[in-house]
């Protein structure tokens, strides 16, 4: 999930935000007193500075989009034409602060609650209160109606749902968070609601009271929780984190940006857009169709790897099954290795390091993995037969291990500087490399298996001959290396620095090109299959594409925080990038696609947000329609 868009203008808090049912506009409202009305694509359209005499604390649209209705804290719900702001009524009755507004399904009523546990309905074309009654005896935050216009739906800090008829006769009481409820919704087909709570979960529920999943795994408050317009998603929002959600509880995506409590979450009905709003001041546009390829809820992905496309395999005790997938893609979080298919269905998981596992990597075959982690040991894992994993015991954390082209050796890096030589088959150790002064971070085999390059914070790339004797050390970063790999042809090296620098050297070390482009350290560097082109990424969350003669390609921001680690596909159609965002994404190689997907997300930042100057609105002209 991308950021499309970020909407800036309000000077407090916002505490609402809605789409219109045709899509075409959303309202936010705000503890600066105004509600401002915007474009799908996050054009203002226009703003009322004081639409309250106090915060505006609630937001609805009615189901023709021709009218916003809004609540505040000066106890008043008022009525605006949608089109240009034009204010129609005032609607007076309640004894304290408004926190919630919704217009049923049919527009012909406007139900609005308090803190003092009120609900008011009010006929919209008359303007003026129908009923009220008291739903509960604590604050009620919001309100919703089932999609057939039956029931409405009370939460409450007292830590109840109550559903409702229209005459204001109790259905049903549904008790199950263990601190009070701060929103509610009903899923499009009204046959399960989920409610969000100060307890940190979001529960999804029957329409008869029975708990079908909890969303736990967020930090503090869950703020507001919403079904997207096909039910096949829920958004939740917390005070850091927007979440995404399988109807079944699945996670399947977490967005950080925001850098204060998330208030508002709302679906566009024909886009696939998501809007949220927060403490933060801004409104930020979200393109929910594009999801992770995999997300966890509380690690980030330190590494990720690509096997070369093997056979179908399925092993007798069927634990590994890839027969929907040539490829698989593994990837390391805290101390866990996951094992993917290409479409993203989990697999496996690789259990046994105690502490964080740091990178990765595939045998020739894709049989086996290779792991290195904080513990001490690397180790060897059987995809296959999932036998006990092979350790290999270095002592100190090790930072990096990778096999040989021939699948004999595998070498690891640790952090006392020291490269090790291990056979890949037995784990006996064949040979230790000493010679950098720092931690080596990074080994390399290159495909004729006649060298091992390795990166350290000593700020060198050293070659080594396969027996372990050292050749050249190349010098040129004026910081730790982070990542070396051989071109798959053999012909060239590549080292990605924390001096924000790539550098591209003959295999015999001398130098060709040095890449600038990023703006902070690059982590990760990797050729393409056909070694013609070089995948980087960095702490400026980017990934950038090259061309082995040092032209920049493209650069996008492709996380929302540090890309730690980079993959080419062996087919060369797909690049696989691991983010500190706690997400795996994955990308189409052809560069006009990267760039026309690229360009897809920042189209309306780029149209209508007012800090891009006018000749940056034209970047992605030809490449976006």
């Amino acid at each position: 999930m991308t950021e499309r868009n970020r909407l800036e203008g309000h000077s407090n808090s916002i505490l609402g935000i809605e789409f219109a049912p045709n899509g075409t506009f959303l309202a936010s409202v705000s503890w600066d007193e105004s509600l401002r009305v915007w474009s799908a694509s996050g054009q203002e359209r226009y703003r009322i500075p004081k639409a309250h005499r106090e915060a505006v604390t609630a937001v609805a649209i009615s189901p023709d989009s021709t009218a916003i209705a809004t609540g505040g804290n000066d106890r008043t719900v008022k009525l605006w034409q949608a089109e240009d702001g034009i204010h129609q009524a005032d609607l007076k009755g309640h004894d304290n602060i408004v926190t919630s507004v919704v217009f049923s399904p049919d527009g012909r009523w406007l139900a609005s609650a308090d803190i003092d546990g009120t609900v008011i309905f009010w006929d919209r074309r008359r303007q003026e209160e129908v009923r009220r009654w008291q739903a509960h005896e604590n604050w009620i935050l919001d309100l919703a109606f089932s999609p057939d216009g039956s029931t409405l739906a009370t939460a409450s800090r007292d830590r109840s749902l109550r559903l409702w008829s229209l005459d204001g006769q109790m259905q049903a009481e549904f008790l199950g968070h263990t601190e009070g409820l701060t929103a509610v919704d009903f899923s499009p087909d009204g046959n399960e609601l989920v409610t969000a709570s100060a307890d940190g979960s979001a529960i999804v529920w029957t329409r008869s009271g029975l708990i079908l999943t909890t969303l736990a795994d967020h930090e503090g408050w869950v703020r507001d929780a919403r079904f997207s317009p096909d039910g096949t998603t829920i958004a939740t929002s917390d005070d850091q984190h927007i979440s995404l959600w399988e109807r079944d509880g699945t996670l399947r995506d977490r967005l950080l940006g925001h850098h204060d409590r998330i208030w508002s979450l709302s679906f566009n009905p024909t886009r696939s857009t998501l809007a949220s709003a927060s403490a933060d001041n801004t409104i930020r546009l979200w393109d929910y169709a594009d999801r992770a390829f995999a997300t966890l809820p509380d690690q980030a992905f330190s590494s990720v790897a690509v096997s070369a496309d093997t056979a179908n395999t399925t092993d007798t005790a069927n634990t590994v099954n890839t027969v929907d997938s040539r490829r698989w893609i593994a990837a390391a979080a805290g101390n866990t290795i996951y094992l993917y298919t290409s479409s993203g269905k989990p697999i496996t998981q690789f259990e046994g390091h105690t502490e964080d596992v740091l990178t990765v990597a595939f045998n020739p075959q894709g049989t086996a993995i290779a792991s290195a982690a904080e513990d001490g040991t690397a180790r060897i894992w059987s995809i296959i037969d999932r036998q006990e994993p092979t350790i290999l015991t270095h002592g100190g954390h090790v930072l990096a291990a990778t096999f040989s082209s021939d699948n004999k050796t595998v070498a690891t890096a640790g952090d006392d500087g020291v490269v090790r030589l291990w056979d890949a088959q037995t784990g006996a150790r064949q040979r230790t490399l000493y010679g950098h002064t720092d931690r080596a971070l990074s080994v390399a085999f290159d495909p004729r298996n006649e060298l091992l390059a390795t990166a350290s914070a000593d700020n060198t790339v050293r070659l080594w001959t396969r027996t372990g004797t050292e050749i050249a050390t190349l010098n040129g970063h004026n910081s730790s290396v982070n990542w070396v790999t051989f071109s798959p042809d053999g012909q060239r090296l590549a080292s990605a620095s924390a001096d924000n620098t790539i550098r591209i050297w003959t295999r015999d070390g001398l130098p060709i090109v040095t890449l600038v482009g990023h703006t902070g350290p690059v982590n990760g560097v990797m050729f393409s299959a056909d070694s013609q082109t070089l995948a980087s990424v960095g702490d400026d969350r980017t990934l950038r594409l090259w061309q082995v003669n040092g032209k920049a390609l493209f650069a996008f921001e492709a996380h929302d925080n540090r890309a730690l680690s980079v993959a080419f596909s062996a087919d060369n159609q797909q690049i696989f990038t691991a983010s500190a965002d706690r997400t795996l994404r994955a990308w189409e190689l052809d560069p006009e696609n990267l760039i026309r997907q690229g360009c897809r997300w920042v189209k309306s930042y780029l149209e209508d947000n007012p800090s891009v100057t006018e000749e940056n609105r034209r970047v992605c002209d030809g490449f976006v329609r």
